[in-house]
């Protein structure tokens, strides 16, 4: 569960709006809206990075990763750093690359693998700053709700049983505030069939006139215990990305088995 929470990552009185005349097909005009005010700020973004620190909340204590994301054009790469549990222990390093045609996991006690077509859609998702892209995509308005001092369009979503890719929207439903055309709140599914509650919060504004949030909580919806925050250190815009960290032959080495546990047991060093 730990991992697929860690994949690009909530509590709020919401008072309830009358929905008025919104239909099913509005969702066309609203991604039209995302379409006019984020596509062209997607043709001046060349390359982007952006840094965050993800806390997974454990009886055992807490579980702190590193993750740093790299965009250039269609390509991907996504690093993530995390401490297997004791302080002398070395950082577990994970890879999820894509290179423009194929994406590649590199991990510790694997290697190098490559992800299917099916398998992609889980990483893909995490992209956060093109989360819009599908916005249409078997999704509906069901209602207006407020959050905070947000007014927010409610999106409810519903797998489709014929996309033969196995897509699948990461959301089952989400609030977009209606002026500023954020992500606020989200509800989505986690391991065996457990609802989560997404909250969005700490929005500032980065290069390029963009607000983003930079910190998201994930809650468990059946007891409201909070699963994960992810905090947003810091993003650069067209600062000049190497196209070397997105060839799949020139990634460094990820620690090994040894690595892993130096420093747990004698002889570990």
């Amino acid at each position: 569960m730990r991992n697929k929470l860690l994949l690009p990552i909530l509590s709020a009185v919401l008072l309830f709006l009358p929905a008025a005349s919104i239909s099913a097909q509005d969702i066309s005009e609203l991604a039209q809206k995302f379409q006019d005010r984020y596509g062209k700020l997607e043709k001046q973004i060349k390359d982007m990075t952006m840094i965050q620190e993800i806390t997974m909340v454990s009886e055992k204590g807490n579980i702190v990763s590193n993750a740093s994301y790299y965009y250039k054009g269609e390509k991907f790469r996504m690093d993530i750093k995390t401490n297997a549990g004791q302080k002398e222990a070395m950082n577990m390093e994970t890879t999820i690359l894509f290179d423009g045609t194929d994406m590649w996991m590199i991990a510790p006690f694997m290697g190098k693998k490559k992800i299917s077509e099916k398998d992609q859609q889980q990483y893909q998702k995490d992209r956060s700053w093109k989360w819009w892209s599908d916005l249409a995509k078997n999704g509906k308005i069901t209602g207006i709700e407020k959050i905070g001092d947000r007014n927010c369009y409610v999106i409810e979503y519903v797998s489709d049983k014929d996309d033969k890719k196995g897509a699948t929207a990461p959301f089952t439903k989400m609030w977009i505030d209606m002026d500023n055309l954020v992500q606020v709140k989200a509800e989505m599914m986690v391991e065996k069939k457990k609802k989560a509650v997404v909250l969005y919060s700490d929005f500032r504004k980065v290069p390029g006139n963009w607000e983003m949030a930079f910190k998201t909580e994930m809650f468990a919806e059946k007891d409201n215990q909070l699963i994960s925050t992810v905090i947003v250190k810091s993003v650069d815009v067209n600062k000049g990305v190497a196209d070397a960290l997105f060839e799949i032959g020139k990634t460094e080495k990820k620690a090994g088995f040894k690595d892993v546990f130096k420093g747990m047991a004698p002889g570990g060093d």
